[in-house]
């Protein structure tokens, strides 16, 4: 969904839009959802008793920056799972980029962080001390969640 915002001067007292996708509009500022990735040659035309005027643009549309990365991500797991006093947080691919595993308890008091460098598959956790119950594990990248999982402590 894309926000188009008329910056036209002069008083127009129409406004045309072509989204180059078959679609149009004639609101002022227009938000428009394009069907698929691409690129568009979107085109606004504005008027008024004087003269008509026509600004083209092209506009390229794809995932957003943390789309593209959750898209590449892989799935994660914690085993062994129950577990007692460790936990192997494992990823099924290598790590793209450095990201944070942070383990909570049922209150979201944070128990056990880590880190996942760039190119490993697994995190040792050392989780002794806990008492039996759930805790629940986050992966991280660059401040955006990637995954959310749950262990199970049992002594």
């Amino acid at each position: 969904q894309v926000t188009f915002t008329d910056l036209s001067s002069y008083e127009p007292a129409q406004w045309y839009w072509d989204f180059g996708d078959g679609s149009t509009a004639q609101d002022t500022s227009p938000v428009h959802l394009f069907a698929a990735e691409g690129t568009y040659y979107v085109c606004q035309t504005v008027s008024n008793a004087n003269s008509a005027d026509t600004f083209c643009q092209q506009v390229t549309l794809g995932l957003s920056a943390v789309e593209e990365a959750a898209k590449d991500e892989p799935r994660y797991q914690a085993v062994p799972n129950p577990a007692r006093d460790v936990v192997e947080v494992r990823c099924e691919a290598p790590a793209l980029r450095e990201q944070s595993v942070i383990v909570r308890n049922a209150l979201g008091v944070v128990v056990a962080t880590g880190f996942f460098p760039p190119g490993s598959t697994s995190l040792r956790i050392n989780l002794r001390g806990q008492p039996e119950g759930m805790l629940f594990f986050t992966v991280t990248a660059e401040g955006q969640s990637l995954y959310t999982g749950k262990i199970i402590i049992q002594r």
